[in-house]
């Protein structure tokens, strides 16, 4: 706030439909850019087109991410977390799967007495199943189901979520992907097993 009312305000448009950037997340860019993407968008509070074209500065912050590597090991070196797999931070999996990829590490090594087979052990644990997120997450991964609520209602308001996207559906659908991430849904007990499964992640565009 700068004592006259005003106050800086940063905003973050996602736009999947430009061509994938080099990998610098320095770039600055004009608004003519992204304004157009606003052109329908009305709200009573608050003019969105109106707040873009008075930006003081714009930046290309890609999203990028890397084809599966079919190795990560090499003697006593490894790879882990963006290094290993570098992949679009659909349900914010990205920064999780480094944290999980550092606690197999660490049971490995205390483990398993030759530092070269532990961190064999590690990426014979780990890649395959990080390799499906990989791919999973060039689609939608979990956030498939806003797509979905959006195709169903046709974008308009509606009272019962159940009508639209039973919770069960959702639950399957979530179930799949945290299993995949070795994960639980939170309301699952150790030994419940996930919902049915509906194998959509690695298929969507």
């Amino acid at each position: 706030m700068d004592g006259k009312g005003n106050q800086l305000v940063n905003w973050v448009i996602e736009q999947n439909e430009k061509p994938q950037s080099e990998e610098d997340w320095n770039q600055e860019t004009g608004v003519k850019e992204i304004e157009h993407v606003f052109d329908d968008c009305r709200l009573d509070f608050l003019d969105v087109g109106e707040m873009i074209r008075h930006a003081r500065e714009c930046y290309l912050f890609p999203l990028i991410d890397h084809d599966p590597l079919p190795q990560w090991s090499f003697n006593r070196i490894t790879l882990l977390g963006d290094a290993a797999h570098a992949m679009y931070p659909r349900g914010g999996n990205s920064v999780c799967q480094a944290f999980v990829d550092a606690r197999v590490i660490a049971e490995k090594l205390a483990s398993v007495t030759d530092p070269v087979e532990a961190l064999r052990a590690y990426e014979n644990e780990r890649r395959e199943k990080v390799n499906w997120l990989v791919l999973a997450s060039r689609g939608e991964g979990p956030e498939v189901v806003r797509r979905i609520v959006e195709e169903r209602s046709g974008g308009k308001p509606f009272e019962d979520i159940e009508a639209i996207f039973p919770h069960e559906e959702a639950l399957s659908i979530f179930s799949e992907y945290h299993a995949k991430a070795g994960m639980r849904i939170p309301t699952e007990k150790e030994t419940d097993q996930p919902a049915k499964y509906k194998s959509v992640f690695a298929t969507q565009k």
